[in-house]
């Protein structure tokens, strides 16, 4: 098992756009999707050491049939694509890569952050770490897909799926939205100054009298709707 960087993945994208060169009509361009670790790699989603044993491709031109295994790449993962969003298409991004007939593309960040929930493994919880300290990722846009029924919960057979992915969800924001700080996605403005007030003298009353009586559930909503706000008043 061989592992690799950025460069040497960006080496074997060329080589399969100089294979393609033979097999694509000319004006024509294959288009390639990738997922998977391979995909944070290249995004710069994840600590600068990360590697990879391989690319997943979760959607490929046809006409890579039977030559994308000479370039470690792999098409194991194209149920992945029933695990997304419904309009993940409407923002997939492309990687940085030129070639003459390929174009690569990934989900969103925030719908790569979503494969990692489902999966939950140990490396996913790692990848998901290293996304929100990478600073790219939009919380905001993540909780509106998440939120958003017709994107993501027909996904789930059950109630109680639903329910479990949910609770990762809420775990993973707990654990990170607020740690790590960047002005684009709603987190805590570093070094106030002393005539910047707290996050409770802005949040409403309700949200915050008697935290011991209010369903968690509320606080956490309550704090996810007013920090945003919070956060670019007082920067």
């Amino acid at each position: 098992m061989k592992y690799f960087g950025i460069e040497s993945a960006i080496r074997r994208f060329e080589q399969l756009d100089d294979d393609l060169l033979s097999l694509v009509p000319f004006g024509e361009r294959a288009e390639m999707t990738i997922v998977g670790g391979s995909a944070l790699m290249m995004l710069g989603l994840t600590a600068s050491s990360r590697l990879t044993t391989d690319i997943d491709v979760m959607d490929a031109a046809l006409v890579m049939s039977g030559i994308l295994e000479r370039y470690d790449m792999n098409q194991h993962v194209m149920s992945f694509r029933f695990r997304l969003p419904d309009k993940w298409l409407t923002r997939r991004q492309r990687i940085p890569f030129e070639g003459a007939v390929l174009d690569v593309f990934a989900p969103s960040n925030e719908d790569l952050a979503i494969t990692k929930l489902d999966a939950y493994r140990e490396v996913d919880r790692k990848d998901l770490k290293d996304m929100a300290r990478s600073g790219k990722l939009d919380f905001n846009l993540l909780e509106e897909i998440i939120s958003d029924d017709t994107e993501l919960r027909v996904n789930y057979d059950t109630e109680e799926e639903w329910e479990s992915f949910r609770s990762r969800y809420n775990e993973f924001l707990g654990k990170h939205r607020y740690i790590h700080c960047t002005p684009s996605c709603g987190q805590f403005p570093p070094a106030p100054s002393a005539q910047t007030p707290t996050l409770l003298q802005v949040v409403p009353p309700l949200a915050r009298t008697d935290l011991g009586e209010i369903d968690p559930q509320s606080v956490v909503q309550a704090i996810n709707r007013y920090f945003p706000r919070f956060c670019q008043k007082y920067r």
